[in-house]
Order: structure tokens, then C-alpha cells, then sequence
């Protein structure tokens, strides 16, 4: 099987029945499902994006075992009226890194490490105002 399709059926096990305030939380391969029905919270459409998917060979090979380094990109998406905050995707954010990152031993999949680029961007029209918060995960695996 394909390290992606590992890597991301691991994602959706891990973020799987993902709740803020006691609402589920829709999590997208890639794009948005448009017969799906996205949740309001605190006023805003929520929902999550797994994307930008891809493998390379780690930089430093061990003895007896290849490494490959695997990115996945957690997209949160918060879409709000005219007015909104970016607070609601860091809160959902960090729900998905306590999931995703719960301690050296215990991370989502069999990997020697799991690290994380956060960023933020905001993008707005004169009808919405939506705020992102883009989650990338290095996924170190021995094989």
C-alpha cells in the first residue's frame, strides 16, 4: 500500500468523531464535500481539510530499516459572516495536535518523530471572512 494512503487513513482514524463544543466537526480528503452539511459554531462554518500529501527519503538512513519522511497538511477552516476571529481555529487546531502529537510514545502512527508547521492565513470577500489555520505534519517512518 501507498506511504499517502497510510499516512492519511491514520489521519481520519486519529481525528475521527473530532468535536469542539460537543459539535462534530466534518474532516475532507482534499476538498469539500458539497453535499455535505458543514456545522456553525460560534457562528462560523467549520470543517477540516486533510491535503498536500507527499513522501520523500529521510536525510539520514539507520541500519536495517529505510526512513521515509511523509507531510500531511490539517487544514481548519472557520467561515464566518462580514466579522469573526481567528480564535475558533486555533482552539480546533490544537484539539487536532492533542490527537495528532500526544506524546513521544503514543504519537498517531509507528514513527520515530512527528513534527509541526503552524501558519495562519485569513482570506475575506465582501459577503465572508474566512480564517485558516494550516497544520503540517513531518511524519518520520522506519519501514
Amino acid at each position: 500500500m501507498n506511504i499517502s494512503t497510510i499516512v492519511r487513513g491514520k489521519y481520519f482514524q486519529a481525528l475521527s468523531g473530532l468535536k469542539y463544543g460537543n459539535v462534530a466537526i466534518p474532516i475532507f480528503d482534499e476538498v469539500v464535500n458539497p453535499s455535505a452539511v458543514i456545522p456553525v459554531i460560534n457562528g462560523a462554518e467549520c470543517y477540516v481539510i486533510l491535503q498536500n500529501q507527499q513522501e520523500r527519503d529521510g536525510g539520514m538512513q539507520i541500519y536495517c530499516q529505510y526512513r521515509i519522511l511523509a507531510d500531511i497538511t490539517v487544514k481548519v477552516v472557520t467561515k464566518f459572516g462580514t466579522v469573526g476571529g481567528k480564535k475558533l481555529s486555533e482552539d480546533i487546531a490544537d484539539l487536532i495536535d492533542s490527537k495528532i502529537r500526544s506524546g513521544r510514545n503514543t504519537n498517531l502512527i509507528s514513527v520515530a518523530d512527528v513534527s509541526l508547521i503552524e501558519r495562519s492565513t485569513v482570506e475575506s470577500n465582501k459577503d465572508n471572512l474566512a480564517f485558516q489555520k494550516i497544520l503540517i505534519y513531518t511524519n518520520t517512518i522506519n519501514i
